[in-house]
């Protein structure tokens, strides 16, 4: 009895530091002083950055909590029914703000220890430092149910077409379909898809979707932010197919114990298939391990949602060994070669050569426009 007692009353006080950090922010920001949210359940949080982006990421989360992102509780309704998704990290819901902008509403399950709840919390602090950028899922607000209890609703942009790879996916099923009625695929340039069947995406809004997400990348390098999970799953997209990067991995991993699934060889958690080898050897995050990911997205685009390294490939020591003697990816099946390319580029093993953020978004544009030339 005693120890529950102990149990409770440790959870509670952790859950009020929370709060009061969350809130009313935090003025140290140097590693080997701070208590905030980052230090609180995971000591070894400042190893997998880089101490300038580390101060970066505490400055962000020591802020105060912006009152103007307060949702009242008469303004946010939750359709429970309705369940976007969930993982290990929380649930996402349909919701309604002010009973008529359909919305995303993101909280913690209710057994969830108090790392989940700090890791939405500093998701939420994040976003709200980041800002605004019409390719990466908006921030709307948040309420406070009981945010000492543990119970808080984060309210975010609502993307109606589901993520990305979802997408992608079903039109990899049509093509799968097409080519079992008709024997054969045939590649139209510049279009993906076949005469006389339904048309599953043109070349062009593949471009479209690698540039737009490329545009938010380099706006988080600008700003130092590092997203740490980029993948096509993370990607969700708009009733008017515009794509937009959500999840801000990196702050959800330094809270996970994230060095056990780099250790251990069955653990198959960590994003290994999208990981740079500087993280797979020794847990650095970067913006130059971003570009990496986003090479592995590009990738994922163009395959139409196929798994990256599914050919015998496993996770373990052997996979790191595999990068570093050069391997990599082979062309997807409706890329060009100016397209493998700069996935290549994307992927070298030295962080300092990869390809910049902004490199690879005006090179991408140079091809999109090409290409829209084409088809108008």
């Amino acid at each position: 009895m005693y120890l529950i007692y102990r149990m409770r009353a440790k959870r509670n006080r952790l859950l009020r530091e929370i709060y009061q950090q969350f809130k009313y922010g935090q003025e140290s920001t140097d590693p080997a002083q701070s208590t905030d949210l980052i230090s609180t359940f995971n000591p070894d949080a400042s190893s997998y950055l880089s101490r300038s982006e580390y101060v970066i990421y505490q400055g962000a989360i020591n802020l105060p909590f912006p009152k103007a992102l307060e949702i009242l509780p008469d303004r946010l309704e939750i359709i429970e029914s309705a369940v976007l998704g969930s993982g290990a990290f929380g649930i996402v819901f349909q919701g309604r703000l002010d009973s008529r902008i359909t919305i995303a509403v993101k909280t913690v399950p209710k057994d969830a220890d108090e790392s989940k709840l700090a890791a939405l919390l500093s998701e939420v602090k994040i976003m709200s430092f980041v800002g605004r950028h019409p390719n990466i899922v908006q921030l709307l607000g948040v309420q406070f149910v009981d945010l000492k209890k543990g119970i808080v609703y984060v309210a975010v942009e609502f993307s109606s077409r589901g993520s990305l790879e979802g997408v992608l996916q079903a039109n990899r099923r049509q093509l799968g379909m097409a080519q079992s009625y008709l024997g054969k695929i045939y590649n139209i340039p510049g279009y993906i898809g076949l005469r006389l069947v339904e048309r599953p995406f043109q070349l062009y809004q593949l471009l479209k979707f690698s540039h737009q997400v490329c545009c938010a990348m380099e706006f988080l390098a600008s700003k130092r932010i590092i997203h740490g999970d980029l993948a096509a799953r993370n990607v969700l997209l708009d009733s008017n197919f515009n794509a937009k990067i959500s999840d801000f991995g990196l702050s959800r991993q330094m809270y996970d114990t994230y060095k056990k699934y780099v250790v251990a060889t069955k653990e198959t958690a960590m994003p290994w298939r999208w990981c740079a080898i500087e993280i797979l050897k020794h847990q650095k995050f970067s913006i130059e391990s971003d570009i990496w990911a986003y090479g592995i997205f590009v990738w994922e685009v163009f395959s139409l949602a196929e798994i990256p390294y599914t050919a015998g490939i496993t996770w373990g020591p052997e996979f790191v060994r595999y990068l570093e003697r050069g391997f990599r990816l082979e062309i997807p099946p409706y890329a060009n070669q100016e397209i493998y390319q700069l996935m290549k580029k994307c992927w070298e093993g030295q962080p300092s050569k990869r390809i910049s953020f902004q490199q690879l978004s005006i090179q991408i544009l140079t091809l999109l426009e090409a290409e829209y030339k084409k088809q108008y």
